[in-house]
Formats: structure tokens, C-alpha cells, sequence
């Protein structure tokens, strides 16, 4: 019976020239599973990895990694195909906080161990992965139990090429942007704590939830190269429904060609504004430009909503840590007259697959940022997937 019913499979999946589907492919095994450790890596063992590229079959991997001989923080594991990225992440809660002040929730194992709460915890994503290889390549690389008996003052000893070494720097606002955000704070009246109400509805829902603390709630669109960012911003500008809506667009081009295409387009309104960041990435050498502009904005104070549409290569993690910059010097902030509404990450479902599969890097395809930008294509599509909290 089971032939039976595979001949009549076979008869509907034959295609119009009479030819039969492919019945040899076989569909690759999904997988997710975990890694977990309490002795940290070595850092040449763990070089050695890393310069393999990927692992055997993961496709994607994530998480935090102890390093011997970085024993202060916490390094974030970043993989994406074959690209790779360590990067310094939160300190460790031994090393900052007594035990006693440790959150709720930490496991109780990391309260009584030596080395508190430093650990090895990924999540993998496989694809057609050998599980079992994957560990064992893995615990090959954490330090032997010999080792690890031998102690941090030793580890500190060993030479380490993994580790990101990054030097703090105190924060200074641009003294432009300090300025604006003084203006606004101090013209601020208790009727621009109430945001105008809507006269209508459609696509001019993106600002109904318009915070009541009187400051400028800002929506960043992100996406791709060609994914349509611009056309998104179009129908929202062409459907805003009697919201006051500025405009900041980013293009990596000497002449900002999606500012061009707004203009062209006839969307804007002559009581909107447009501000335009050119020769630059919006989430590196224009961030600055960014900050500036969102403070004169604000102090502006006749604006219900701002649409920063970013470049196709811009990440929105770094346009969001815009608004957390405290100056050292007078503790003024961006937010505190502007704030993130949310970040829109605009995707091309039909290229998704084929731009996570490439390992081409940006530099490749000429859409590097900067002369030093070693990212990779598959890496910045999953930046931009994964901190947005909305997807279009």
C-alpha cells in the first residue's frame, strides 16, 4: 500500500513536460542545541578554531565565552556561515558586585564557585551538523583540568591573539549637540508634554503610541540594500494623517540618492523637514551628524515624529546607543529629548536565503563603510534581523 501511494505521489509532482521531480533530494536536518562549560577557553587552542572558520554544519552560533587570559569580562561569540566576531561584552558579577547583591536568579553553582559566575554558554543553529564533533571539537579547546588547577596568575601569562582588548573612553557630546539639547530642555512648556492628536488612522498608527513625557519619539528604518526602505518611507509620509513627521535619510553616496528619490517622489509637505547625513554610514562615521541633527529636531519642537531612514549597510545597534550617550562633563543625553520608538528592519524575502548563504564579505560587493570594515554580508543581515523589533 505505501508503494501504492508513493506512484500516485510521483504521477501529481510530474512537471508539464512530462519529466518526473527530482525524488533524490533530501532535505537538510535543522538543529539546535547548546554548549555549555565552567573552565574557560585557551586562547591558542581557541585561535585555532576560530581560524578554521566555522564550525562542522553550524550555520549560526551566539552566546557569551570565558578566555582564560580575559578574566574580567565576558566576551559576546558572534557567528554567522563563515564569519566570526569576539567582542567585548558585560563584566562578570564577580567581578563587580559582592555575592551578596548578585541578582535572584543567578544559579545557585555560580555563588559557591571559585570563579563565580564565569562561564561558557552558546546557542548553535546546524544544519546537516555532526552534534557530537561539534562538542568534541569544542571541550578540545577549554583548558585541561591540569591547566585549569594551574590558576589565573599563570594564565595571565600566555600569549592571547582572541581576546578584544577595548580601551574605555570617557563620552564628550559634541559641543553642537550639548547646545541644542540645552535649548530644548530649557523651552520646553508643559503644553509640548502633550504630543497633538491624530486626525486619522492608516499608516500614521507608527507614532499613536507617542510618549506623554514631551519628547521626540524617533522610528529608524532599517534594511538591506534594495530591501525598500524608501519605498516604506514614502507610503508613510504620503499617508501621515496630519502628523508633523521630519525626515533624516542616509545614503552611502557622495549625492544622497534616497534623499533625491523623496524629493522626487513629492512626499514631503511644506511643514515637514528633511535633513540629509551624506558621505557616510549612519552607524559609524555619521553617528555624530546623527546625534546632532535628532537634538536640532527636538529643539525645533514643532514635530510630532522622525523617520531616520539608514544606509543598507548600517547596523541599528549603533544608532540605538545614540540615545544612551551621557556627557561627562554636564550629563546631558539625547534622551533626554528624543526617544527611541522602535527600529524597523525592512527585508527582501526573496534574497533572504541566498545573502545568509554568501561568504562574501562587504568590502566584495564595494559597500564597505569604512576602508577598515572586514563585515560580512551574512553577518550585517542578521544584525539587522535581530535588534529590530519590528520586521516588514
Amino acid at each position: 500500500e505505501a508503494g501504492e501511494d508513493y506512484e500516485e505521489d510521483a504521477e501529481g509532482l510530474k512537471g508539464e513536460d512530462g519529466e518526473e521531480a527530482n525524488e533524490d533530494w533530501i532535505a537538510p536536518v535543522m538543529s539546535r542545541f547548546s554548549f555549555l562549560a565552567r573552565r574557560p577557553f585557551h586562547p591558542a587552542r581557541l585561535h585555532k578554531v576560530l581560524k578554521r572558520g566555522r564550525l562542522n554544519g553550524v550555520i549560526r552560533s551566539r552566546g557569551l565565552i570565558w578566555v582564560a587570559t580575559h578574566p574580567e569580562d565576558a566576551i559576546m561569540w558572534n557567528q554567522v556561515g563563515n564569519s566570526m566576531v569576539l567582542l567585548p561584552g558585560e563584566s562578570w558579577l564577580q567581578t563587580k558586585l559582592p555575592v551578596a547583591q548578585w541578582p535572584a536568579d543567578t544559579p545557585s553553582w555560580a555563588r559557591t564557585a571559585a570563579h563565580g559566575d564565569r562561564r561558557i554558554e552558546l546557542g548553535l543553529v546546524g544544519m546537516d551538523a555532526d552534534v557530537d564533533e561539534v562538542h568534541r571539537v569544542l571541550n578540545r579547546a577549554l583548558l585541561t583540568r591540569e591547566e585549569f588547577a594551574m590558576g589565573p596568575e599563570v594564565w595571565q601569562e600566555w600569549e592571547d591573539k582572541v581576546s578584544p582588548r577595548v580601551a574605555q573612553q570617557s563620552v564628550a557630546l559634541p559641543k553642537k549637540a550639548a547646545g541644542l539639547i540645552s535649548n530644548a530642555l530649557g523651552g520646553r512648556s508643559q503644553d509640548a508634554l502633550t504630543p497633538p492628536l491624530p486626525i486619522g488612522r492608516r499608516s500614521s498608527r507608527i507614532a499613536n503610541k507617542a510618549p506623554s513625557t514631551g519628547r521626540l519619539p524617533v522610528t529608524v528604518l532599517s534594511g538591506f540594500l534594495g530591501a525598500g526602505k524608501t519605498t516604506l518611507l514614502k507610503h508613510l509620509l504620503q499617508n501621515r494623517a496630519g502628523y508633523c513627521i521630519a525626515v533624516v535619510v542616509n545614503d552611502m553616496a557622495s549625492i544622497n540618492i534616497d534623499a533625491e528619490l523623496v524629493r522626487r517622489g513629492g512626499v514631503l509637505q511644506q511643514e515637514e523637514k528633511m535633513v540629509e547625513l551624506s558621505n557616510g554610514c549612519i552607524c559609524c562615521t555619521l553617528r555624530e551628524d546623527l546625534l546632532t541633527s535628532l537634538a536640532s529636531l527636538a529643539a525645533e519642537r514643532r514635530f510630532d515624529h522622525v523617520l531616520v531612514e539608514s544606509s543598507g549597510i548600517s547596523e541599528p545597534l549603533p544608532v540605538a546607543e545614540t540615545f544612551t550617550f551621557v556627557d561627562g562633563a554636564t550629563g546631558l543625553s539625547l534622551s533626554d529629548v528624543a526617544s527611541l520608538h522602535n527600529l524597523v528592519t525592512v527585508v527582501d524575502a526573496a534574497s533572504l536565503f541566498e545573502q545568509l548563504k554568501t561568504v562574501d564579505i562587504l568590502a566584495d560587493r564595494g559597500w564597505q563603510a569604512t576602508e577598515v570594515d572586514t563585515r560580512s554580508v551574512a553577518q550585517l543581515l542578521c544584525d539587522q534581523l535581530e535588534f529590530a523589533d519590528v520586521l516588514v
